[in-house]
């Protein structure tokens, strides 16, 4: 179970670079982005998905919780 835990992250560790690869904003001659574009940040993809990942494994945590306080103490 480990195993595929550990090769999913080597996976995702050798997949993300590839896609954080920075665009040439501007003009050819132009070594980097302008002062506005510089000052924006993009909240898309990737912070949705790590929000999402995240309530959802609390979700999960909860209900294991509960499912566990239910088998040791049964309610009469």
């Amino acid at each position: 179970m480990i195993a595929k835990g550990f090769v999913a992250l080597i996976a995702l560790l050798v997949l993300i670079p590839g896609s954080a690869y920075a665009q040439q904003t501007g003009e050819p001659g132009n070594s980097g982005p302008s002062p506005a574009a510089a000052a924006q940040v993009p909240i898309d993809g990737g912070a949705s998905l790590l929000a999402a990942a995240g309530i959802s494994y609390g979700i999960k945590r909860i209900r294991n919780r509960k499912k566990a306080k239910a088998l040791v103490s049964p309610e009469r």
